[in-house]
């Protein structure tokens, strides 16, 4: 056996008092750790601010339970009844005294002045906590009636005060950095808000001016050709009024024959029988020197060719309303043979002086688009054909249906293009016409319409001293691709 060794009775006591101490704060440490895993394990600042309430409460106990805390210059107040909210200022003397102080303060109260109603207890005391992290306070928490002094509280609570600073502070300027993530998402948001009304209303402003040009440039081209148009007009206008005017002398003449002829059967009337052959010659004489038999068979002519004329005019009036309608957002299923001679009948006189059209239209189905913006392509394809020219020459217009589309042909015997201004015709204002005689948009306008808005393609081969040709292609429906 070993042998045991005599220990004074004092230093045995020493060691026992000693034993039971470690074991105590063995036990508080064994508690703080419990109440720092407890902390931990659910993140979020308003999370920790609820933990640290609901642990105190527990471990401790008390009326109330409540903390201060600092975010940024703001004073945050939250309670263990679920109270939320920012303070302008710190009212409470305590909270005020442990904020100056940095230090542990108790109040005692005597029992009467508690709000605790249990009889075993004779005094209560309302204690104030700072939650540092190094030099820095983080927060105070206030425990209203508990029924521990300081010096417990410190002793048990401490480790765990000292973690749950930490956490608050960490929690804290994890809010910090995610509100100001926020508010700069939130402006960044605003910012591209605005950024994106402001292209919206740049893309309206466009879309309306881009109409605008578009309207213009029918204007334009309108105004080139008002004088052919009107000469268009007048040609079959001159001789409707013409031949009215004759009409107008045919009807006197056979008015004044109608008059001799009644006047003739009332003499043929009274008269006997040898006498009448008098009267009849005189009305065939009558008959003959106002040309009645003439006038007769040239009425209907004279009918028939202003009829005629009248239609020239109205179909030229109704090319013109239709080619210069306003309606750009209107689609619809259209002839497009018919467009191109539409277009043609209003051109027809810039064009006829210049060159001879040879029309080459195939069978087509009808396709979806919108006839007036097509027509503004056809007029200004052919109008450039017929300045190319600087003889008399020829427009050669051919249309075929090939693989779920329509193509356009027009070409001419014109000067033709260098590579060079190929690669340009469609940039708007690029124009090789004189000064007053072009906007430098037609064909800009033309592809915009084509390529843009109708999911077409325009294509031209060129060659100097031959002439040029350009072909467009149209998906026959809008759901069909090229």
């Amino acid at each position: 056996m070993p042998e045991m060794t005599n220990i004074p009775k004092g230093e045995l006591e020493g060691l026992k008092e000693r034993a039971r101490k470690l074991a105590g704060e063995k036990s508080y440490l064994q508690l703080a750790l419990s109440l720092m895993n407890r902390l931990s394990a659910v993140p979020g600042l308003e999370n920790t601010i609820g933990n640290i309430l609901s642990i105190v409460l527990e471990s401790i106990g008390g009326a109330n339970i409540s903390i201060y805390y600092f975010i940024d210059d703001d004073i945050y107040y939250a309670d263990v009844f679920g109270k939320r909210t920012t303070i302008d200022r710190i009212d409470n003397g305590l909270v005020k005294k442990v904020l100056e102080n940095r230090e542990f303060i108790e109040i005692e109260h005597a029992f009467s002045d508690t709000k605790m109603t249990t009889p075993e207890f004779t005094k209560a005391s309302t204690c104030a906590v700072p939650l540092m992290v190094g030099a820095d306070i983080i927060g105070v928490l206030k425990m209203e009636d508990m029924h521990m002094s300081v010096r417990e509280v410190r002793e048990q609570f401490q480790p765990f005060f000292n973690y749950a600073a930490l956490v608050l502070k960490n929690e804290i300027l994890g809010h910090t950095r995610l509100k100001k993530a926020y508010d700069k998402l939130s402006r960044t948001n605003s910012e591209l808000e605005a950024a994106n009304a402001a292209l919206e209303k740049a893309y309206t402003d466009l879309k309306a001016a881009q109409a605008q040009l578009l309207q213009q440039d029918k204007m334009a081209s309108i105004g080139q050709l008002a004088a052919g148009v009107a000469h268009e007009i007048n040609n079959p206008m001159g001789f409707i009024i013409s031949n009215l005017n004759t009409l107008r002398k045919y009807a006197e003449k056979r008015t004044r024959f109608l008059d001799v002829q009644a006047g003739g059967l009332e003499d043929l009337a009274k008269k006997t029988a040898p006498e009448n052959g008098t009267t009849l010659d005189f009305v065939r004489k009558q008959r003959a020197a106002l040309k009645m038999d003439y006038i007769t068979g040239d009425i209907n002519n004279l009918i028939s060719e202003s009829l005629d004329g009248a239609e020239r005019v109205k179909r030229i009036v109704q090319d013109l309303k239709s080619f210069s309608r306003v309606d750009a957002a209107e689609c619809a299923y259209a002839d497009i043979n018919r467009a191109l001679d539409s277009t043609l009948s209003i051109a027809w006189n810039e064009i006829k002086y210049k060159a001879g059209v040879i029309k080459e239209y195939g069978d087509l189905p009808q396709v979806y688009c919108n006839p007036g913006q097509l027509n503004q392509v056809f007029l200004n394809i052919l109008i450039n054909a017929a300045h190319a020219m600087e003889t008399k020459g020829e427009i050669r217009i051919k249309t075929w249906a090939e693989r779920g589309c329509i193509r356009v042909s027009i070409s001419d015997s014109g000067q033709g293009m260098p590579p060079e201004n190929i690669k340009r015709i469609f940039e708007p204002f690029f124009t090789t016409k004189e000064p007053g005689k072009g906007t430098g948009l037609g064909l800009a306008i033309a592809y915009d319409i084509i390529v843009n808005k109708h999911g077409g393609r325009i294509d031209v081969t060129s060659e100097l001293g031959k002439g040029s040709e350009f072909t467009i292609t149209l998906p026959i429906a809008p759901e069909e691709t090229l």
